[in-house]
């Protein structure tokens, strides 16, 4: 993983207009394209509350997806952020990069940002990250005001994961 940078702008925008990701964005729901200008534009205007990391594959260096954290306000946690992720590259898909990926950037989270909380918000459809999230450790989040039907709310809390990592 690395840093995301200006020159990663032609394939992110690829992969995020791409109708198997599209689809199931929030910040893509009216269905519009994503230009390399207004990503650009959207990358440098965000970078006070996001982390965005660029995955590659260990054998070749091979650019495969985005992980990142984003702000998440949260009454419950002082330092929380949201999970995101994609893999970008079809061919990458169901080779286990998401999970090997999502608990780096969990333990980086946790470690380094020292995040009391990592929320993740899916599209209910969208059962893959679920199905990896849940297997990391992530429990559902249920307040009276998050609940809605066409998104799914997950959390991982610092003493879940904690307690996870000691237990192996």
């Amino acid at each position: 993983m690395r840093p995301m940078k200006d020159i990663d702008a032609v394939d992110v925008v690829r992969w995020r207009n791409d109708p198997r990701i599209s689809s199931v964005s929030k910040s893509q729901s009216k269905g519009e394209m994503i230009t390399i200008e207004s990503h650009l534009t959207w990358f440098h205007h965000t970078r006070n509350n996001r982390i965005d990391y660029i995955v590659n594959l260990k054998e070749n260096k091979c650019a495969i997806g985005v992980w990142n954290f984003k702000e998440y306000n949260s009454s419950l946690f002082k330092n929380c952020m949201e999970l995101g992720r994609l893999i970008g590259e079809t061919w990458a898909l169901g080779r286990g990069y998401a999970k090997e990926a999502s608990k780096a950037w969990i333990r980086f989270g946790f470690d380094s940002l020292k995040l009391d909380a990592v929320f993740s918000v899916n599209e209910r459809s969208n059962l893959a990250p679920q199905k990896i999230n849940i297997s990391l450790g992530f429990q559902l989040f249920m307040t009276p005001g998050n609940h809605n039907e066409k998104w799914i709310t997950l959390i991982l809390t610092r003493d879940r994961y904690l307690e996870l990592v000691n237990s192996v």
